[in-house]
This record gives C-alpha cells, structure tokens and sequence, in this order.
C-alpha cells in the first residue's frame, strides 16, 4: 500500500478534508444539482492512499486530527477560586508570610492575577479562627470579694463587652480589606460567555464601570492609537470599539498603558478580542476557556506564547501561535495583524466570510497559515511579498476570487494548495516559488497552459491542477521534472486528440498519474508499460480506442489502472490484468467489455475496489468474489441472470454495492453482515418479497439508498430517525402505500428525497423545519392532497421542488390543494419547480420572483387566479414556463417576461394575452 505523500505530497498538519473524486461514486443523480465550490468532490483521483513517511520534516505544530483538542497556552496552576473567611488571632501572632505575586516568572507564567502562577500552602486556605465563646467559672473567694460589687461590674462589664466587640469587628474588617485587595479577592469577575451549540447570540462581558478613570482614559487613548481601522472605534457594536470597551474596565492584570511591557500585553490583547472573539456574532463552538475572561492572553484556549528578548536585554511574552479549527469562528478583522511575531496560524473549518485582513499580508514572522473550509471570499491584500517567511499556506475550499498569480510573490512558499476555490489567471510567473514542493491549484478558473516554467521549480513533487481551463499539451521539459511524484490534471481541455502524452515515460519518481476527462484521443502507448515506479495511473474519459493495451501488465508495482469511459472495441475481460496483484482499485467501467466475469478473479487478492458497471457482460455473479477484500463493487446495468450468491454475506468489508438494472431474482441480498456499509443501488431489479424489518435502518453508516423500480408496497418504514448519515434516498416507481413517515423530517443530513410515482396519500408532512440540507423532492405522482407546508422556505439549498400529478381527474380526488405558500419566495437556489395537475388555487405569490435561477417553471392544470406578477420578469434564467389550463385574469400577462433572454418556450392559459413571437399557443385542453 502506498503512502500519503505520494499522492498528497509531504505529510502535513492539518490533514486535507476528504472528498470523493467523481469517478468514486458511479451517476445516480439524474436532477443533476449543482453543487457549490464547497461541496465539490476533491481532486485527487487517488485520494490518500499514495504517500510516504519520507517527508516528516514537514510535520508542522497542528498535526493532530481535525477534531482533536488544541493546544492551549502555558499549562497553569489555578489558584482557588475561594479562601475562607477567617479571624486571625493577634495574640498568637498569625500572620501570612507569602504574599499574592502578579509577576511573571522565568517562564512566562503569570501570577495570581494572570490565572497561576503563585504557590498556594495548605495555611493559606485553612486558616484556624480563634474560638472565643468558652468562659472560665470564678473561684469562690474571687465571689467573696466582689459580692458587693456585683452588680456595678456586671453593668461595667455589659458596657465593656459592646465596646469590645465594636473594636473587634473594626479589626475584623480592616484585616479582610487588606487580605482582600492584596489576594483580588475583592476583583469583580466578568460574565462567562459558555460554549454553546446552535446559534445563539453572544453576549460578551460587558465591563463595570472602573474605579480608576484615569487609567481607563489611558488605556482608551493607547487602543485608538494602535487600531488599525478607526472608523470602527465611532460604532458602539463594532469588534473593535467592544474590545477597548472592556479592556479600559476593571482589567485583571491592571495593565499600565504607559509601561513598554504593558503596553504589549494591551495590544496582543486587543488584537484577539477585536480581530477574533468580538467579530463572531454567534458563540464559538469549542475553545473558549479564558477569552475575555481570564487577565493573561497566553492561558485563552487555542493560544501559545513564546517569549523574546530585545537588543536591551528586555525579555517580552508574544502570540506565537492560535489554533482554532472547527470553532465556529464567523469572521476577523485588521487587527489580526498587530501580532506581529505570530508563526502559526490555523483558522480551518470555521465559517468564516468576508475578506482576508490587508493587514495579514504584512506578518513577516508568519509560517504557516491554515484557512481552509471556510467561506472567505473575494480577493487577497494586493501585495503579499511582506509574508517573508510564510512556508505552507493552505486556504483551499473558500470562495476567493484572485488572480493565482498573486501568490507567486511569496518566493518563501514550499506548499501551496489553493484548491476548490474561484481563482482566475495563469500559470505565467509561477517560477517564483523555487523552494515549492507541492503546489495545488485544482477546481479553480485557471486559464491557459501547463507553462515549460514549472519544470524549473527543482523541488515540486506534487502538481495538481485537476478542474480548470487549461488547454494545449504538456510540454516535454515537464516529464523530466527529478522529484515529480504526481501529477494531475484531469478534467481540463488538454489534448486535442493527439493522443496521451509520452512524456512521463521514463520519469524515474513518478508515481501517480493522472490524465483522465481530457480529449486526448487515439489508443493507450506500448510505452505505457514502461513507467518504471507508477503506481497510480489513471486514463478515464479520454476519447481513446482500440484496445486496452496489453504492456499496462508489465506495470508490476501498479496498484491503482483507471481505464474506464473509453471507447474501447468490443472483447472479453483483458486476461493480462489477473496477473497484476499489486492491483487495489480497478476501474473497467463503460469500457465495451462482453461476456462474463472470468474464472480466477479471485487472483487479485489485494483488490477492494472493482468497477465493471455500464459494460455488456452477462451470465451469473460468481461466488468467488466473496473470497476477495473488496470494499466497493458495482456490476450494475448489465445483463446478468440469477440470483446474488448467498456466500456473498461473507463481504464484510463492503462499504458500496452497486447492482442496478441487472435482471436478478431471488430474495434482497444479504446486507447484515456489511456493518460499514455506505452505499446501497439494488434498482430495477425483481428480487421475491419486501424487506425485512431493520434491512434499512440497521445500517445507520448508509449515505446513499436506491431501491427504486422493485415493485415494492405497504407502508413506508418508519424508522428513519436512526439514518443520521443519510444523504440520498431514492424509493420512486414502488407501489409504497399510506403516508410519508413524519420521521423522515429527523435526517438532517438528507439533500436529495426521491419518493415519485408511488401511492402515497394524506398531506406532505410539515417537516422542513428539520430538513434545511435539502436539495431536490420530489414527490410526484402519488395520491398526495392538501397544501405545501409554508415551513419549505427553510429549505433554502432547496433546487429542484416536484409536487405535479397528484391529482386524479378520473375519480376527482386527491391533489395538492391551497395557494401556493409566500414562503416560497425564500427558495432563491430553485432551478425546477412543477405543481401541474393538482387542484392550486388562489395567486401565484409575488415573492416568487426572487426565484432567479429558475429554469423550468410549470404550474399547468390547476385552478390558478389573479395575475401573473410583474415580478416574474426577475426570473432571468428561466426557460421554460407552463401555465395553460388555470383561470388567471385576462390582459395580465407580465410584457417584460417576454424580455428574459434565455426563454425558449411559453405555454400560456388562453385567457391570457401573450403576444404570439413570445409565447407558443395557448392550450388549455
């Protein structure tokens, strides 16, 4: 098995989110959605299994896992939170001797009042009070001498013990002030702000009004001096102005605006309470311990100081470093740059939007940078040559829009991955990064060519620049490259049909290749089996033909051959490939293969991922494939006969089944065993029976489930609460019978629904509420009646909406019934939505308008009234548009629709007036 820095180039912290190829998951889609940027499949088409150890160098201070804990400043000794009341006894002389220390120590510690510090003894928390309440009886000759006096001293004595107890409280509290002050005990602790879950508002400390105005007055002139964007200091809400707000109040360091060192503990400060903690408007999910709480910056969670010393011999404690992923951090400000001697940055996994800070590209100290899986956007600061000595920067899966070349200014750079983002411009310049040894630069917007340039860079390994517009071929200089491991450049416009490129041939480090989704053309080299250390070649899609050449089997260490999507002629399985046992993935899917699986199959006994779908084989499954360690398998939409082989259980490993469209009889196979299982397409075949209870939800793991065209009835099962994974779901062309399960409204993850040409009855649940990933439902065709719950406008990813032919004109019953709800008007990602042959009524909502993407629109055979609003002339991508069969006014159709340049066809109720180059003929038959 290979190791990750082949593939991935050097190991690294963090680790890269993990994103299937396409080619990972055959089509099942047919609404084809469009995903964003961020949910875009990643695009290595080798995924993480192609790397070594050899590169551990570049291990840097974050390698640990996305979801482990952060390392924090300084450990600390807390000091206790409480210290007893107590009455020390003067006359036994009780005394402390160690005193609070608000100092630091050798090692950056803080005191008392920075949250450690000071050695606490156990004298100092159990101190004993003096019991005064035992009195001594009198002896009987002192009762003889005062007899007669009894009663005046008596009286004396009253006054006496009032006067005495006055004087003793008096100590008392003088004694507690003293200890209180000297101990902050007496310090007014702020607010805590918990980690919460959801989006709850933030209600950060806001401070008391401080006992020294002076110092508050001071500590407001030093934050305006340094701030780095003044105007936020006039508005009240503003990161900045909440920041100085709390740092000029009861302060617990009492930090002096005037001492030098001071003066840095109040700028790192300011710098994370407005460049971080007060620009999230919601709570943070998990580090939060210390922030704007705890006086001593270097103990917040997720902060590490370091400490340095001046050509003085002066010795200050700086942000060296803030690890925050997955904390739901919302945005940062320019004051993020004022921690100038900040090395390590790692931000990933936030939602944070908005722009990068200008101040950012001055940090000269800066090395690594960490911004990926967030929603930044936009472009970067327009210099960046002041990031001096920034080593890694990975800020893949955002949303920015720059020149790529822009970043070949920061000539300290040795891995750069860009990927998944919107990025335009060529690769010219790209020689300026001489110390590159991975740069990824895929799914972007890059123009061009593969440049000769990049064959200068004498250290790049790893190259990807899978998913943009380049085009041309690639140059010869390129495959000489000494420390090229991977390259990839799938899904781009290279080639031409002049045939797969030969110049990685006799690249002595080459591992992994990748070619595929390129017009290349022509038949797969000789030469291609004579790469001499390639372990991954992928050639998919790319227009080639003849046959699959036979010297790919002198590829001894190949553990990964992607051939599929070709154009291949007509043969059997290549016999050549049961001799390739280092093989792990094989992918011989739509590539005109006949016949069936051949014998010995089982001789690649390494192999756990077989694709043979979209090919013309046929006969029997074999048993012998439940000898294998396969994980994935697809066969589907072939001829086979039969049923599945019961030894088949025995594929524990499997993690995606794939048998579509097969012809197979017999009973569901047995999934019970295959606990890991993902991926589940059984479609268009006649298995006996209906599924046994639990088949489904015993698998909470299923993120994909295709059951349609079995011929399936009875109610729908009810247990869907337990799929927390699942994502697709496709029931459609059943006999499934009675109402929607309301406990699919608990699937938070469901994006596509697919539940069309069945018999379910009663109302759509009103469970949208829970189902805000949705992408696509589709609900057609069924005995459905009542309205569209107004709670769909909380599906605002929502893109394709199918509610059409519940109604059944025969009998006159059942149907989708109601005005269409204005809740609608928030859907504004719809591209499709038909309610024809229902029983709607009332207008169609003005707010629909907001709809801009819609494509297709059709809202025929229904009891529509009113008009058609004006502000459908905003839907301006729209095509198609049905609206025969309804009652709308006459002379109300909107001209300015007519306007929308991409409409190609409009049937329009013939009450309408529709001019005639506009719209086809009415037709309300």
């Amino acid at each position: 098995m290979l190791s990750d820095e082949d593939s991935f180039g050097p190991a690294m912290p963090p680790p890269p989110p993990s994103y299937p190829h396409p080619d990972d998951v055959p089509e099942q889609n047919p609404n084809k959605l469009i995903r964003d940027n961020s949910d875009s499949p990643d695009g290595d088409k080798f995924r993480d299994e192609y790397s070594d150890d050899e590169h551990q160098s570049f291990l840097g201070r974050g390698d640990v896992e996305a979801g482990s804990s952060v390392a924090s400043g300084p450990n600390r000794q807390d000091p206790p939170q409480e210290i007893d009341q107590a009455v020390m006894s003067e006359e036994e002389g009780e005394t402390d001797d160690e005193e609070d220390d608000a100092s630091y120590d050798d090692d950056g510690r803080g005191g008392a009042g920075g949250g450690g510090g000071g050695d606490y003894d156990d004298e100092d928390t159990n101190y004993m009070e003096e019991d005064q309440s035992v009195e001594i009886p009198p002896t009987s000759v002192v009762q003889r001498m005062v007899l007669k006096e009894s009663a005046n001293k008596t009286e004396r004595s009253r006054h006496m013990t009032i006067l005495a107890a006055v004087c003793c409280c008096i100590f008392i509290t003088v004694i507690l002030l003293i200890v209180g002050f000297a101990t902050d005990m007496f310090q007014k602790e702020t607010t805590s702000v918990s980690a919460v879950e959801g989006p709850q508002t933030v209600s950060p400390p806001s401070p008391a009004p401080t006992a020294n105005n002076e110092r508050a007055s001071r500590v407001r002139d030093y934050i305006r001096g340094i701030g780095l964007d003044q105007a936020a200091f006039n508005e009240a809400d503003s990161p900045q102005f909440r920041a100085m707000s709390y740092l000029s109040g009861p302060e617990p360091l009492g930090l002096d605006p005037e001492n030098p060192e001071d003066q840095l503990r109040l700028k790192q400060q300011f710098a994370l309470l407005a460049g971080l903690w007060y620009a999230s408007p919601l709570a943070w999910s998990r580090y939060t311990d210390g922030w704007a709480r705890e006086g001593d910056e270097c103990a917040w969670e997720g902060i590490t100081c370091k400490n340095i010393t001046t050509e003085q011999n002066t010795t200050f404690y700086v942000v060296d470093s803030i690890e925050l992923p997955e904390n739901n951090l919302q945005g940062m400000t320019e004051e993020i740059g004022l921690l100038e001697h900040m090395t390590y940055l790692d931000l990933r996994g936030n939602n944070m939007a908005g722009t990068i800070p200008a101040s950012m590209a001055q940090l000269a100290e800066l090395e690594e940078l960490y911004l990926y899986d967030n929603q930044l956007q936009g472009e970067w600061p327009s210099d960046l040559s002041g990031l001096t000595s920034l080593t890694i920067l990975f800020a893949s899966h955002n949303l920015f829009t720059d020149d790529v070349s822009k970043f070949f200014a920061i000539t300290t750079l040795e891995i750069l991955i860009l990927d998944h983002n919107l990025l335009v411009g060529t690769l010219d310049g790209v020689s300026a990064l001489q110390n590159i040894e991975r740069l990824t630069l895929g799914n972007n917007e890059i123009s061009g060519g593969v440049v000769e340039e990049l064959a200068s860079l004498p250290s790049l390994s790893v190259l990807w620049l899978f998913a943009n517009q380049l085009a041309g071929t690639i140059p010869d200089a390129i495959g000489t490259m000494q420390e090229l491991k991977v390259f990839d450049v799938y899904d781009n416009n290279l080639g031409s049909g002049n045939g797969l490129p030969l110049v990685f041939v006799n690249n002595p480090k080459l591992k992994v290749l990748t070619l595929s989704d390129n017009p290349w053309g022509g038949e797969i080299p000789d030469e291609y089996g004579n790469f001499p250390v390639l372990r991954a070649l992928s050639i998919e899609n790319c227009g080639l033909t003849g046959s699959i050449n036979a010297n790919l089997g002198n590829l001894d260490m190949l553990e990964t051959l992607r051939v599929g999507e070709n154009n291949f002629e007509d043969a059997d399985f290549p016999s050549f490939i049961l001799s390739m046992t280092s093989l792990t993935d094989l992918r011989l899917n739509k590539c005109n293969i006949i016949n069936g699986i051949p014998t010995g199959i089982s001789a690649l006994e390494n192999l756990q991922t077989l694709y043979l779908n979209n090919n013309f084989m046929s006969g029997n499954l074999p048993d012998e494939l439940a000898d294998m360690p396969l994980s994935s398998l697809d066969l589907g939409y072939q001829t086979f006969s039969g049923q599945v082989p019961t030894s088949w259980a025995n594929l524990v490993n499997l993690t995606d089944l794939g048998l579509a469209n097969l012809g197979l009889t017999g009973p569901f196979p047995d999934i019970s065993r295959m606990t890991e299982l993902e991926r589940l397409d059984l479609q268009g075949n006649s298995f006996e029976g209906g599924l046994a209870d639990g088949y489904l939800s015993d698998h909470p793991t299923l993120t994909f489930i295709d059951l349609s065209n079995l011929g399936l009835s009875g109610p729908l099962p009810d247990d869907w609460d337990v799929m927390v994974n699942l994502e697709e779901l496709y029931l459609k062309g059943n006999s499934f019978s009675g109402s929607i399960p309301g406990t699919l409204g608990s699937v938070g993850t469901l994006q596509i629904l697919d539940l069309s040409n069945n018999d379910l009855e009663n109302a759509i649940p009103d469970f949208f509420d829970g189902l805000t990933d949705l992408e696509s439902l589709d609900l057609s065709a069924n005995k459905l009646q009542g309205p569209i719950p107004a709670s769909i406008g909380n599906c605002l990813k929502l893109q394709i909406l199918k509610v059409g032919e519940n109604y059944d004109s025969v009998t006159d019953a059942y149907g989708i019934t109601g005005p269409l709800p204005v809740e609608m008007g928030a859907l504004v990602n719809m591209r499709i939505f038909e309610c024809l042959d229902n029983r709607i009524d009332g207008q169609l909502p003005t707010e629909m308008g907001n709809m801009k993407k819609l494509e297709r629109l059709d809202v025929s055979n229904n009891l529509l009234t009113g008009r058609v609003p004006d502000s459908f002339a905003n839907m301006e991508m729209l095509q198609e548009f049905y609206l025969q069969s309804n009652d709308f006014d006459a002379n109300s159709w909107p001209s300015a629709v007519c306007t929308i340049t991409t409409i190609q066809n409009i049937v329009p109720d013939c009450d309408l007036q529709c001019p005639t180059d506009c719209c086809s003929a009415c037709n309300n038959g």
